[in-house]
This record gives structure tokens, sequence and C-alpha cells, in this order.
């Protein structure tokens, strides 16, 4: 399967926001997004990662969402990898005014399939994931008994390129600029409207303190549709995150007999 197009990507984005633009009413927020993930590489081509992401207002400071993610990875050939997971997600109200701060859990799940493509100095990273997510049922402002079921498809293409490769067996001291978009599309019958749920357009700066610890700051414009249809948020978003790896891949050697003299 060859990689999506990029202008094919830009040119479905491009539509599907300017369908929806013209008629919308459009409220800007501003957020900040601290994020901390841990991946660990184990025997069999396996990888786990585990990721903690605190999303808060910047105007006035209140608690947006809390993401607590979780997935295991299995290296295929041809540059492809198979991912399947669970998100525990809490999501705070969408106003940071508000007066109510009612919190609604989420359940997720997500699966899908990672293409890495290197081009020397340049990568060609593209993410294809669906997501079954269950919303904690919401009566008269109180949490209550039941789910409700979105289905999601989510599509996420990044170019990362070197800016710096200090050396090129390790990852110590590169500095890699990403960018990138993703656009999601939800399904299922409580989704009324269009299928466009939202779009984020990324770039962050990378740098690796040593081989398995690298640190980042980058900023997203993430524009959503909000449950009322034709109304959308617009926001402005900057982000720290760090990244640590573990590796128990590799297979211990087994100890040497002593020689008796």
């Amino acid at each position: 399967m060859k990689p999506i197009s990029l202008y094919l990507v830009f040119a479905i984005v491009m539509f599907l926001l300017g369908s929806t633009a013209s008629q919308a009413q459009v409220t800007t927020q501003n957020l900040m997004w601290n994020r901390f993930d841990i991946t660990t590489k184990l025997p069999h081509k396996l990888k786990v990662s585990l990721e903690v992401n605190e999303r808060y207002y910047v105007t006035p400071v209140a608690q947006h969402q809390l993401v607590l993610r979780s997935n295991v990875f299995y290296d295929l050939k041809h540059h492809w990898t198979a991912f399947t997971g669970y998100t525990y997600f809490l999501q705070s109200p969408n106003d940071p005014e508000a007066t109510e701060n009612l919190i609604v859990p989420e359940h997720r799940l997500q699966h899908g399939f990672i293409n890495h493509l290197d081009y020397g100095r340049i990568a060609l990273v593209q993410r294809y994931q669906i997501e079954e997510r269950f919303f904690r049922n919401v009566e008269n402002g109180e949490l209550a008994e039941g789910h409700r079921f979105v289905f999601r498809f989510r599509y996420r293409i990044f170019v990362d390129i070197k800016l710096r490769d200090k050396d090129k067996t390790k990852a110590k001291g590169d500095v890699v600029l990403r960018i990138g978009d993703e656009i999601h599309l939800a399904a299922g019958q409580s989704v009324k409207g269009q299928p466009f749920d939202q779009n984020r357009v990324m770039g962050f700066m990378q740098y690796y303190i040593t081989n398995n610890l690298s640190v980042d700051v980058g900023y997203i414009n993430w524009y959503q549709q909000r449950n009322v249809n034709q109304d959308f948020f617009n926001r402005h978003i900057i982000t720290t995150g760090i990244q640590a790896k573990l590796d128990f891949s590799k297979k211990r050697s087994a100890p040497q007999p002593e020689i008796q003299p």
C-alpha cells in the first residue's frame, strides 16, 4: 500500500474546512498541553508505551482534559508497525469560565498502523488509526448510567527533518523539526451533521538530551466542531513533552562455565 499523497490530505482538509467555515461561528481559545511518555522495547518486536497528558486553558487557567494512554506496538515488515491500546479520558467543560465543573469520563480503544520511511535527514511518518469511544451519559448536568458510542477515524502525517545530526550512530545531541497535519472523521448513530470532527496542524522542535531521553516544545492549531452543528472551536495550543525510552529487547548471554585449572 503506497503512502497517501500530501497533496491529497491537504486537499481533503481544505475542502472540509472551507465547506463549513462560511456559516460557522468560531470560538477561539488558548491552551497548554504538558505530556510525559515512556516507551519500553521488548523482545519479539514488541514495544509498550504509557503516556500522561495534562491539558488546561491559559486564560483563565482551568483544566480542560486529562489523558492517560497506553499502546502495544508490533513491528511488521516493509516499514510498517501495528498497534492497539486503551485510553482513559477525563473531559472538563469546554468553557474555562463555566460555573459548573462536571468532568465526563471516556473509555477509548484505539488500533491502527504506522508507516515510517527514511530519506536521509528527512523521514515521512504516517498513522492510520480507528477509535471506539465510550462517553459516560449526562442527564440534567450530572453523570448518568450507560455510555454513548462514537466511532472515529484519524489520519496523521508528519515530516521529520534532522536539523542537527551530531552522531549518525547515536541520537544524543540531535535536533529534529517535526511538522504535520491530522484529520479526524467521526461516525455512529450519535453523530449528527457532517462527519468532520476536527483538524490539527502541528509543529514541534525536539532535542535529544541522551540517546533515550528527549524533550520537545511545539504548537498545535486545533480546529474542532462543537456539539452544536456549524459551530467550531479554534484552539491555539503550546505543547511541551518529555519522552523516555527503555530497552529490554536484548537477550542476556548465558554465563560461561569456569575453566578449572
